[in-house]
């Protein structure tokens, strides 16, 4: 997983500094064969926390922002994203 921190509370102009990462991370697992199908990214400011996916030929920016203030909802976030990587990886 891609996380970037949001400078000056903009999350939105740092989206595609993470895309650039997610790609770069799944082109640097994929050249050492280990290619995996889809690389999870995230954007924060600290309290708020936007996430990404990069599938084999989709770009998602999700529609929801999480935030700190949601505690259970920002862990269920990224729950998901590690529950993803246990399969994948085991």
């Amino acid at each position: 997983m891609q996380l970037v921190e949001a400078k000056k509370q903009d999350i939105e102009r740092e989206v595609p500094q993470c895309a650039a990462q997610m790609v770069g991370a799944k082109l640097f697992n994929e050249r050492r064969g280990h290619p995996i199908d889809v690389i999870y990214g995230c954007v924060t400011t600290g309290d708020d926390w936007l996430f990404l996916r990069l599938g084999s030929d989709e770009f998602v920016i999700d529609t929801r922002t999480f935030y700190l203030g949601h505690l259970g909802q920002l862990l269920g976030a990224f729950q998901i994203v590690f529950d993803f990587y246990r399969k994948i990886l085991a």
